[in-house]
């Protein structure tokens, strides 16, 4: 389980003012509003995971991924379901059923990493590590992050996105059990007569 917050709007937005004299004076203002949730992932193969997002409102959002078929529920949207039987399809998924977290390979063709040390994340030794974008990003300076790799598994177990050194959005584990018994039910596709996918 992770815990996250990020704000609303996280990139940060200039601001004119006057002084007491009437000169302009420059500045940034990081605008949005501080959202916390926390993220569920049970992943018992390459052909079953699940994850959900929960606020302080309760479930907000959840995928499920059974082979190449796929659900995905939203508070807001509803149900969509689909397969992963070709590459157009598996580009429309929801990025829902592609958790970083799992697939931290995928990171270094997105950022260069530089080694931070070791620690300690959940009760699980963690590699660290401070990372910037291989590409620049518009309109976004200075934006780096910092990444916790568990030691054995190499699963994200922290990572943090910061803008000029500020943090804007971190998602921490708080508990992980990589030898827990995961009841099949849990990657259940079909609708259990509510508006949530099955449990």
């Amino acid at each position: 389980m992770y815990s996250e917050w990020a704000q609303e709007e996280r990139l940060p937005a200039l601001r004119a003012r006057y002084d007491a004299h009437n000169h302009v004076e420059l500045g940034w203002h990081d605008g949005g509003s501080r959202v916390e949730r926390q993220r569920h992932i049970w992943f018992a193969d390459e052909d079953r995971l699940r994850v959900e997002l929960r606020d302080d409102d309760g479930l907000t959002r959840e995928a499920v991924r059974r082979g190449v078929q796929w659900a995905w529920w939203d508070r807001e949207q509803g149900v969509a379901q689909g397969s992963l039987s070709s590459r157009e399809a598996v580009d429309a998924a929801p990025p829902l059923l592609y958790p970083m977290n799992l697939e931290p390979l995928g990171l270094l063709a997105q950022l260069i990493l530089l080694d931070a040390g070791f620690g300690t994340r959940a009760g699980r030794a963690v590699a660290c590590a401070t990372a910037r974008p291989r590409r620049h990003l518009p309109f976004v300076d200075n934006i780096t992050h910092e990444l916790e790799f568990d030691a054995a598994y190499g699963v994200v177990l922290r990572s943090a996105t910061l803008i000029r050194g500020r943090h804007v959005a971190v998602s921490e584990a708080v508990h992980v059990d990589y030898d827990a018994t995961i009841d099949d039910g849990k990657f259940v596709l079909g609708m259990d007569g509510g508006d949530t996918l099955s449990q």
